[in-house]
């Protein structure tokens, strides 16, 4: 069993692909598209968390065309799809790290290792957020719009954010003149 993160699918939802300036001519096409492209990596037996904005319109039409057992965290457009949830973000331990998983970085926690989100689309990658405790901390989008339109596994969107958190940094410790201690 592996385990995958994602969010901002907008599963039958016309009007994001011209909002995120999709790839697609329809939303028969984008529906189709995600669908074929989350089973290609997922597998039955897989975990999937969902970020947030699932879908518009009832969630089971998708969800039994899709590979893995889904996890659903809340997400802004998640009110009347059917799905009955209400959880902001989920923190667990993967791989020796303390990972926040939440729809928008506003909602993840401070003390967190890891921060992954959904919410912002094409708006960014990797950035500071304020978080719920008014910290700031560096957050990674795994959103659709900006993984090639499928769910990534976990272990690697962990270690992109560890590579982007590394970078930084390096190119702080750089502008201030200070030799990093390893």
């Amino acid at each position: 069993m592996r385990k995958f993160v994602t969010a901002d699918h907008h599963f039958g939802h016309e009007r994001i692909i011209e909002l995120c300036d999709r790839p697609y001519k329809n939303v028969h096409t984008m529906d189709e598209s995600l669908i074929k492209n989350w089973n290609a990596v997922v597998a039955p037996l897989d975990v999937v968390f969902v970020l947030g904005d699932f879908c518009w319109g009832k969630a089971n039409k998708y969800t039994c065309r899709l590979n893995g057992h889904i996890i659903f965290i809340t997400g802004s457009h998640d009110h009347h799809n059917g799905i009955d949830i209400d959880v902001t973000r989920i923190v667990m331990r993967h791989g020796g790290k303390l990972v926040s998983l939440s729809h928008e970085a506003r909602d993840s926690d401070t003390y967190a290792d890891v921060v992954l989100c959904g919410h912002v689309h094409k708006e960014w990658v990797s950035q500071e957020c304020e978080l719920r405790d008014g910290v700031s901390k560096l957050c990674l989008n795994v959103g659709v719009d900006v993984c090639g339109f499928t769910p990534v596994l976990l272990d690697v969107a962990i270690k992109r954010y560890l590579k982007v958190q590394r970078e930084l940094r390096e190119t702080a410790l750089k502008e201030y003149g200070v030799a990093d201690e390893k």
